[in-house]
């Protein structure tokens, strides 16, 4: 597999980790996700939004468990 594809990208906004995981993209589409996300132009339906952030928070507990 490409490594470039497949890197880790270190995020510490809570709201974009949770839009992120909302839109469940590969890192070819992470960029511009961020910038629609930075310029307020992104589009979410709430309740998925929701369930991304109770996802996030749920990865989060897990790694600090660790």
């Amino acid at each position: 597999m490409d490594e470039e594809l497949h890197k880790n990208l270190e995020i510490s906004d809570f709201q974009l980790a949770s839009f992120l995981i909302y839109r469940d993209t590969d890192n070819e589409k992470t960029q511009a996700l961020i910038e629609k996300f930075s310029n307020l132009s992104a589009e979410v339906e709430p309740l998925a939004f929701s369930s991304a952030q109770k996802r996030l928070k749920q990865l989060l507990y897990l790694s600090l468990d660790k």
